[in-house]
């Protein structure tokens, strides 16, 4: 049996009592709904993100599926009719399927709160210039900045050498607001110019200022097939704490990118970072892409989980995968 790290543990722990997480699945809040965990509603973000929601009446449902080895190396070459696909336990035909290395369309959203000084935010900036520097000719990037609240630095584009530039400009203060950057992030991609799209948060995941509900970014997040990869940058015994009722630190990043298919990293040294970066730039260019039409249903808003399931071919060694764990089905 793996021992997990305290950290870990303990935010397992943390997300087993804790008004249920920011993403678990809960069916007492219904779309929309403010459940309580908000500071202040935001009708801004509110409107937009109803405008970029990713509509299953589109006819097709698309899920990112990332296969790797034990070591994180990513497995090429799997056919279609390797893998299974389950909506609610109940098998779907896999209508669409792509499998090449591509270009991406990569957010990259970093903390600048009053926690984050010193060697915390020049952590961020080195993953932030190792990811820059692992990036294919056509991947586009934009940088976020936040702390009290999110701030878009750079919109979608594929010269590097100016979001590096952005990202030297950084600078710390004030408090944190960790959903409602992402939330940005997200409503950001609806501008995304490839079909692969991943948001990099950099962050010690201490929320203490978003105003965004968690039933609302639930569903955002969930409608959206956007890959979230979390680094946690702290120290590693960094453990959960709980603000405003809300799950933070490296709980909270976990999940986030759990839910979405991603996967979070935590960071200590620098040293790491050039390794992580290359990992994540490879697991982004080099998902598999299921897509699939769900059965005719009532506009209801339900919750759907999805379950995938691999037949590893012979010779190859055990595979790890990971993909988006649901979506809302669109209200009338």
């Amino acid at each position: 049996m793996v021992k997990r790290p305290k950290w870990q543990r303990l935010g397992l722990e943390a997300l087993s009592f804790a008004v249920g997480g920011l993403f678990l699945m809960q069916g007492a809040a219904a779309p929309g709904q403010d459940d309580g965990t908000s500071l202040a509603h935001d009708s801004s973000f509110e409107s937009e993100a109803r405008a970029a929601r990713f509509l299953v009446h589109s006819d097709l449902v698309l899920v990112p599926v990332t296969v790797t080895t034990h070591n994180g190396r990513v497995v090429p070459g799997l056919a279609k009719e390797d893998f299974t696909l389950l909506q609610d336990n109940v098998p779907q035909v896999i209508t669409h399927f792509t499998s090449e290395d591509a270009p991406a369309t990569i957010g990259l959203v970093v903390d600048c709160s009053d926690s984050m000084v010193g060697p915390r935010l020049a952590r961020a900036q080195e993953a932030a210039f190792a990811l820059l520097s692992n990036a294919g000719p056509e991947d586009e990037f934009f940088l976020i900045r936040f702390s009290d609240r999110p701030e878009l630095q750079i919109g979608p584009t594929a010269q590097t050498g100016e979001v590096r530039r952005a990202v030297e400009t950084l600078r710390v203060g004030g408090f944190t607001a960790v959903v409602d950057a992402v939330k940005m992030a997200l409503l950001e991609m609806s501008k995304a110019k490839h079909r692969r799209k991943a948001i990099v948060l950099f962050s010690d995941g201490e929320d203490n200022h978003s105003r965004t509900t968690t039933a609302e970014f639930k569903q955002l997040a969930t409608e959206s097939d956007t890959t979230i990869y979390t680094l946690f940058i702290s120290d590693p015994w960094s453990a959960a704490s709980l603000a405003q009722g809300r799950v933070t630190g490296a709980p909270l990043l976990n999940d986030i990118a759990r839910q979405t298919g991603g996967h979070m990293f935590a960071v200590s040294e620098v040293r790491q970072l050039p390794k992580i970066a290359a990992k994540i730039g490879s697991w982004i260019r080099s998902q598999y892409v299921l897509g699939y039409v769900p059965p005719d249903e009532e506009r209801s808003g339900r919750y759907h989980r999805i379950l995938v399931k691999i037949a590893k071919p012979a010779g190859l060694p055990k595979l790890h995968s990971s993909w988006r764990l649901g979506y809302y089905a669109p209200a009338q």
